[in-house]
């Protein structure tokens, strides 16, 4: 049992690490940046949370296959699971936490990063 623990508490600490760091990079990246700059990183930034949220259905249509349905059924199971409004939902719930990171740097007050965030669909 203490090798689980152990296991956990180390991962634990690891994201921990890399939230802090990440915390930090957006901040220093956004404050350092000139405003032509900014122009182009507030879309980045919005467009780089969504790759990060969204399924890679190629891969769990994959997975259905691999595990004995037929591609068809595999699409009907991908299209039940993955319907707009549950991908919806589930973006802005995952993306909590950094949407509030990114309105505390200031990113989210450039109206050309609020416009990229509303256009994929991360805040409204």
């Amino acid at each position: 049992m203490s090798a689980v623990r152990n296991a956990v508490r180390d991962h634990f600490i690891d994201e921990a690490r890399h939230h802090a760091y990440f915390v930090y990079v957006v901040h220093q990246h956004w404050a350092s940046s000139i405003p032509a700059r900014r122009e182009i990183l507030g879309p980045l930034y919005a467009r780089l949370i969504r790759l990060f949220l969204d399924p890679d259905r190629d891969l769990c249509r994959a997975w259905l296959m691999e595990a004995g349905l037929d591609p068809h059924d595999a699409s009907v199971v991908l299209q039940d699971y993955y319907s707009p409004e549950r991908l919806a939902v589930s973006r802005r719930a995952d993306a909590f936490p950094t949407l509030k990171l990114m309105e505390r740097v200031g990113i989210l007050d450039h109206p050309t990063a609020r416009s990229a965030f509303v256009e994929q669909k991360l805040i409204s």
